[in-house]
């Protein structure tokens, strides 16, 4: 059997363990937020979780070596410390954290990426940026480029960027087999730009999977629209992420640490390079990155709002035990008489935090957390819906939590 076969064999009998872990019972007893189940169902699905996860490793031992990366991350998903709070939940995680690691496999198999990692180590190769994004997100990549400039200069054979001329693929070449020799010939610092259309694209995904597969160093940044609990696939909030809409200091402090990985890869001399020029590129980047409209999927009438209001109402999942939401004003102005709504398939899960609403005022920056309990049945991603009040107008907004 074909390696590629026999990594997709694997992904399909993942996802098959995924819809029986779905059909787990709960007890109807539930004592100190631990959730319990059929012992049956727990023991059934754990064996079925340890063949296949051992199958799996003993199939990328053979493919690739004990030592290979993508050998040793899979094991770690076995031997990662579960809580036992909600069984069904952690078999969940576990198993796909073993998905995406096969599946980021199947990607570099699409770019036909060389997998003999013995032979090509043998060849002292250059760095060269790879920036992976979504075309529809050219004007935030289009700043990202002219910061890295400022940086290392403007050098055609450094930077690898699809959608920007002078750094794209060259007329005549054939976009896979040219996406193929930039991790064939160069050693990849590998950026992703991520948002919400990037997770849509298979070629995205799949320049995603072979830089991991081959060990690439990675930075990650996020439009403004993008959320952190996006983040999914084998590069994920676990690797260093710029937001550009993050707290002012926090984005400053990246950006310089970035800055600073750049020159000390490129051996450039610090000396020499004009600090005084950077700090207003940098500036620049930020005040234009977070100010790039990009197109949401709202009626006309939420636009509207949204174009007016000046508070800035966001919900973000910032902690998976227990299940954190943090709900924080990112706007310019206070949020009075703030109330929110929970989807109605939430109905009966367990939080904490509702009897605080409605809030008088919640003002800029500041932030309210409401701790979830989901139980068996409970969804694994919902909406809730804002509404507040300035200066005599009433806005709405809604936001989408993934668990």
């Amino acid at each position: 059997m074909e390696s590629k076969e026999l990594i997709e064999r694997q992904i399909q009998k993942g996802t098959e363990i995924l819809e029986q872990i779905s059909t787990m019972r709960e007890r109807p007893t539930m004592v100190m937020n631990v959730i319990a189940y059929v012992d049956e169902d727990v023991q059934t699905n754990r064996k079925s979780i340890n063949v296949w996860q051992y199958l799996t490793i003993d199939i990328l031992t053979s493919l690739f070596g004990e030592n290979a990366s993508y050998v040793t991350d899979f094991r770690a998903t076995v031997t990662e410390k579960k809580t036992g709070f909600n069984f069904q939940r952690e078999f969940r995680e576990e198993v796909n954290k073993g998905l995406a690691i096969l599946e980021a496999i199947r990607g570099s198999f699409e770019l036909g990426i060389n997998h003999n990692h013995k032979e090509t180590a043998k060849i002292a190769k250059s760095t060269k940026i790879f920036i992976s994004h979504k075309t529809e997100d050219k004007p935030f990549v289009q700043e990202l480029v002219e910061l890295i400039e400022s940086i290392i200069g403007i050098d055609s054979s450094k930077i690898f960027c699809s959608s920007i001329g002078g750094y794209d693929i060259k007329p005549g070449k054939e976009i896979l087999s040219e996406l193929k020799r930039q991790f064939d010939e160069y050693d990849v610092l590998f950026i992703v730009v991520h948002s919400p259309r990037y997770y849509k694209s298979s070629v995205c995904l799949n320049e995603m999977g072979a830089a991991w597969v081959l060990g690439s160093n990675f930075f990650s940044f996020l439009t403004p629209d993008c959320k952190y609990n996006m983040l999914n696939g084998v590069i994920d909030g676990r690797y260093m992420s710029i937001k550009v809409n993050d707290s002012m200091d926090t984005v400053v402090s990246k950006l310089n640490s970035f800055k600073d990985y750049l020159l000390d890869t490129f051996s450039i001399d610090r000396d020499k390079f004009n600090l005084t020029r950077w700090e207003m590129k940098r500036n620049e980047f930020i005040d234009k990155t977070c100010t790039i409209q990009f197109e949401k999927e709202l009626s006309d009438n939420k636009a509207k709002e949204s174009l007016v209001a000046k508070a800035n109402i966001s919900a973000e999942l910032i902690s998976r035990n227990p299940y954190v939401v943090s709900i924080t004003n990112r706007g310019e102005s206070d949020a009075r008489n703030l109330d929110l709504k929970l989807d109605e398939k939430c109905e009966g899960m367990l939080i904490s935090g509702l009897e605080h609403f409605p809030i008088e005022y919640l003002k800029p920056g500041r932030h309210i957390n409401l701790s979830l309990y989901p139980c068996i049945g409970d969804p694994d991603q919902f909406k809730i819906f804002f509404s507040w009040e300035e200066k005599g107008n009433k806005y709405n907004s809604e936001e989408i939590i993934i668990l």
